[in-house]
């Protein structure tokens, strides 16, 4: 057998055998904090697709401009967004409280929901997302930054992570392709 089919075979075989893997390991269930400390869990949305961005209020740059690009996405969406449930998880409990998150949520979609938590709550829901993040060390006046991926999260009406969208995406492009997962 030549090199390059053992090598055509090897890819086949990786990519039949990855994808429900993959597609199994991101996500799972949370309960959270939103608006009025009022508990939330995953399962409030069951019906619902959710977008997650996990971000935090005092990002400079990356969190305003992803959130941004979901609120073009779900304007682009029309009446389809409607069955879209947005989320905004904090990476940042600490300054994030839901009085804040309420506050940051509103000047990008009114249906966007901020939830915050323990930090304990926070890093199991970051981990199941493979979210990858990191606190700074605090400079001398005790200011400090979270360097986080920069990923929204398409999760389906049951609850199971469905795709994710990198910073590079466009809103039309993103909206054209939750289209196509929301008329499957």
């Amino acid at each position: 057998m030549s090199i390059f089919l053992r090598l055509a075979l090897l890819v086949l075989c990786l990519l039949h055998s990855a994808s429900p893997v993959l597609a199994d390991a991101i996500g799972g269930p949370f309960t959270l904090v939103g608006e009025g400390r009022e508990s939330i869990s995953d399962s409030r949305f069951r019906g619902q697709w959710m977008l997650i961005y996990f971000g935090y209020t005092s990002c400079p740059d990356a969190c305003p401009t992803d959130l941004q690009r979901m609120t073009e996405a779900l304007d682009a969406l029309g009446p389809l967004a409607e069955r879209i449930q947005p989320l905004l998880i904090t990476l940042d409990p600490a300054r994030d409280t839901p009085s804040v998150l309420t506050d940051y949520v509103r000047m990008f979609h009114p249906r966007l929901r901020g939830l915050t938590g323990s930090v304990e709550q926070i890093d199991e829901v970051a981990r199941r997302y493979r979210v990858r993040w990191v606190r700074n060390p605090p400079d001398a006046q005790g200011a400090y930054s979270v360097d986080h991926t920069t990923t929204l999260y398409l999760v389906g009406p049951n609850g199971a992570f469905v795709e994710w969208y990198k910073s590079g995406v466009a809103p039309a492009a993103m909206a054209e392709a939750i289209r196509r997962r929301l008329a499957r």
